[in-house]
């Protein structure tokens, strides 16, 4: 293992998070709308007369007590054939106002991020999915059921947990947007090989069991703590497109602290900027190593999944 040079503490950021696919959910209430401009993506609006607003969260510091650290340069370094990639898919989402906001749902509805784990010996690639609407409705179609039966609270169904999550081995289907690779010591591939092991993937929900949770919390057993949150108020009334939506009555539903993959992927490319990790998105395209999707319950039914194997044992 290379040398340590600094550590700095940081506690993790707010528990309260959610993929920003709850946005989504309130579009499809209104029916499909083609033909919107895109707009220029603005990931900030200060607060606005029907209640409106978005801004980052910001983290309490670059780097925990895991990381490792090169003398003088204050990058982290990590030792040979160990590596974790995260891979976004941008949403391309504006959020200076709800119009704003909606439109540009329609026109990018999808977000994703997964990573890549490798070993000398090993490598695993996949992320943490599900609403599938096999079990329970999907969350737009629970919250789109409660605006037609007149619910005060419809967007209340955003909290739920689901019961059909899975973990999605190999390529999503997806050419990511961005890739970033960090270099990992072998006791940091050891820690994310046992969280990927350790859990619980049959959840799914849009505060914590979801794929943005999986890549930021790798990164942090990596010693990197990641920005990826940006808190989000809704108007208790929108009018959109004709239609007039009551989205809650009860103000503890108005505010969200919701995952967002432009974030995300901002905050890599300027980390790689920085020299912390790198950026890895024309490796990963030229090296087309996209392994056909498989969706499994657990890792472990993945083959080479021991930590023992994965870390050259």
């Amino acid at each position: 293992m290379k040398s340590q040079s600094h550590i700095n503490r940081a506690e993790s950021p707010g528990t309260h998070r959610m993929c920003p696919l709850i946005a989504a959910l309130l579009v499809t209430a209104t029916g499909a709308i083609t033909g919107c401009a895109r707009p220029s993506p603005t990931l900030f609006a200060a607060p606005q007369a029907d209640g409106w607003s978005a801004a980052p969260l910001a983290i309490n510091s670059r780097f925990n007590e895991h990381v490792v650290l090169a003398e003088g340069s204050r990058t982290p370094i990590g030792d040979e054939d160990y590596s974790l990639s995260i891979l976004t898919l941008a949403n391309d989402w504006d959020y200076r106002d709800s119009r704003s906001f909606f439109r540009s749902i329609v026109k990018h509805p999808h977000g994703h991020a997964w990573l890549i784990l490798e070993g000398p010996n090993d490598r695993i690639e996949g992320g943490h999915a599900g609403n599938y609407g096999e079990k329970k409705p999907r969350y737009h179609e629970g919250v789109v059921q409660r605006l037609r039966d007149g619910d005060p609270n419809p967007i209340e169904y955003i909290w739920r947990t689901l019961d059909d999550g899975q973990f999605e081995a190999g390529n999503p289907g997806y050419a990511p947007t961005f890739v970033w690779r960090l270099p990992l010591t072998r006791d940091a591939y050891d820690r994310i090989h046992a969280y990927l092991m350790n859990r619980d993937y049959a959840r799914f929900s849009l505060i914590t069991h979801n794929c943005g949770e999986l890549v930021t919390e790798a990164a942090s057993l990596a010693g990197v703590n990641l920005a990826s949150m940006v808190r989000i108020t809704f108007p208790a009334i929108i009018r959109l497109y004709g239609h007039t939506l009551r989205l809650w009555t009860d103000p503890e539903f108005s505010a969200f602290d919701v995952r967002s993959f432009d974030i995300l992927e901002l905050e890599l490319r300027y980390l790689a900027e920085l020299g912390i990790g790198h950026d890895a998105t024309a490796d990963y395209r030229a090296a087309r190593p996209h392994e056909p999707l498989r969706r499994v319950n657990h890792p472990s039914e993945l083959r080479s999944t021991s930590p023992a194997e994965g870390s050259g044992q």
